[in-house]
């Protein structure tokens, strides 16, 4: 897929990056002013978000069959009945139903969130995109991913994943992501294994040269797909 060039809230986005398959550093250094922080995350988000609105559907599908292709990696010294984790993309988000398909096709057992009124960490396990619900919009507004029927699993259950495939709409050479701003991830992943191996995933601009704004309780990535 060729670049396209962006930037977020004028500050520098580096749209021929280099691809993270080494695990990031888990050092950083959160911004001082956590309200100049708070704005800056904003500008970024509202940024990215409005880039978004220009993809079409085809690049869509593309991108979707392209990060399952690159996904695979991650999985494939994998054992059937492994645990891993990913998620069900909303809006222009690119496609993860072609991962998770893939996944299940390896035999994994593949969970999702299940986020509740949006606050709640808990899961689901995924057995194919014809047993999802669509969700009502959150009472901001906000988009909420489709979820899997079936029993909920609390934030524990995410300790028995070995791959996490994380969104984002920004990420930086430390593996700081910039997420939708609710925390949920951040969150969440602190119940993950010392052993799980964390992966973002965005469109190719969204890798940038420029520091994500972050904050004290920002959880770094150890891997960033590239399309």
């Amino acid at each position: 897929m060729a670049p396209i060039v962006a930037r977020l809230s004028g500050e520098s986005a580096d749209t021929t990056s280099t691809v993270y398959h080494g695990t990031m550093s888990s050092n950083h250094d959160p911004d001082t002013d956590p309200s100049t922080t708070a704005r800056r995350k904003r500008r970024w988000r509202s940024a990215a978000l409005r880039r978004r609105r220009d993809i079409t559907p085809d690049q869509l599908e593309r991108a979707g069959l392209m990060l399952a292709r690159r996904a695979a990696r991650y999985v494939e010294a994998l054992r059937p009945g492994t645990v891993v984790a990913g998620y069900i993309a909303m809006g222009h988000e690119i496609p993860t139903t072609p991962t998770l398909d893939d996944w299940l096709a390896r035999g994994l057992t593949v969970l999702v969130p299940r986020l509740g009124t949006g606050r709640e960490i808990r899961w689901g396990e995924y057995t194919g995109s014809g047993d999802l619900e669509a969700m009502p919009r959150m009472a901001s507004g906000g988009l909420r991913p489709d979820e899997p029927r079936g029993d909920d699993r609390g934030p524990q259950a995410l300790r028995r994943a070995r791959t996490i495939l994380i969104p984002a709409l920004a990420v930086d050479g430390r593996g700081l992501r910039l997420g939708r701003g609710a925390g949920w991830y951040d969150r969440a992943l602190l119940h993950r294994s010392p052993e799980a191996t964390t992966v973002a995933v965005c469109w190719p601009w969204e890798i940038v040269v420029a520091a994500v704004p972050c904050e004290g309780h920002d959880v770094p990535v150890d891997h960033v797909i590239r399309l």
